[in-house]
C-alpha cells in the first residue's frame, strides 16, 4: 500500500530545517515500525512557489491495517500538531500497488 502526502505551507516556513525534521521523524517512524512502514520517500517540489504543493512524503506501508499504528505513532502526532499550523493545504491519498 502507497500513503502519499502533500503539503503547501505558508510563506517563509518551509526551509531545510522543517525538511529535516520531518525527515527525521519519518525515519523514526520507519526505525519504530520495521514490519510495517518499508520505506519513505521526501520530495521536494522542483518549482517553488507558485500554486503548487512544496513536499510529497510517499510511505510504503506493508498492510492496509498498518496506516493506524503509523497514523498514531508518536512522531507521527508530533510532527503533525508542530508544523499543521504552518499548512495552507494538505492531503493524503491512499492506493494499493
Amino acid at each position: 500500500m502507497k500513503h502519499l502526502v502533500l503539503m503547501k505551507f505558508k510563506p517563509n516556513v518551509y526551509e531545510q530545517k522543517v525538511k529535516d525534521e520531518i525527515d527525521s521523524a519519518y525515519a523514526q517512524i520507519a526505525r519504530d515500525l520495521p514490519d510495517l512502514v518499508l520505506s519513505y520517500i521526501i520530495r521536494e517540489n522542483c518549482l517553488a512557489g507558485g500554486r503548487g504543493m512544496d513536499l510529497l512524503i510517499e510511505l510504503t506501508i506493508a498492510k492496509p491495517n498498518a496506516l493506524e499504528a503509523y497514523l498514531t505513532h508518536p512522531a507521527h502526532k508530533a510532527i503533525s500538531e508542530k508544523y499543521n499550523p504552518y499548512l495552507t493545504e494538505r492531503c493524503s491519498f491512499d492506493y494499493e500497488d
